[in-house]
């Protein structure tokens, strides 16, 4: 589905996307570099060019172009889904979902936080 999202919005945005596949491979040019200064630098560049060239304002147009396709919101709903699911993982005391003696207060602060994020989605 990602895949997809990203195939859409590239075919209205194909300048934009020869940009950022240069800006992507600066990185992993960079990688090489054993002090990690061009990879700071690198980093910092993608930041900048994701603000200089109004990214998020153009998925935003995007998104809002295509509210009235239903296929398009189910789509979405399950893409924000699944970050959602990735970060609450990701956040969970070694990755244990589980609540033990040990890691009660964590998991029911991950929840709480996860729960409020959804309910502000």
């Amino acid at each position: 589905m990602f895949t997809l999202y990203q195939e859409a919005f590239f075919k209205q945005h194909q300048e934009l996307q020869k940009t950022l596949q240069s800006l992507a491979q600066e990185p992993c040019d960079a990688s090489k570099d054993s002090t990690g200064t061009l990879v700071n630098k690198a980093d910092e560049d993608m930041v900048s060019a994701i603000g200089n060239l109004n990214i998020l304002g153009k998925i935003s147009t995007f998104e809002a172009a295509n509210t009235s396709d239903p296929m398009f919101k189910v789509m979405r709903h399950y893409m924000r889904m699944v970050i959602e699911m990735l970060a609450f993982i990701r956040s969970c005391p070694n990755r244990r979902l589980v609540t033990t003696p040990d890691n009660s207060r964590e998991v029911q602060q991950v929840h709480l936080c996860s729960l409020r994020k959804s309910i502000l989605v």
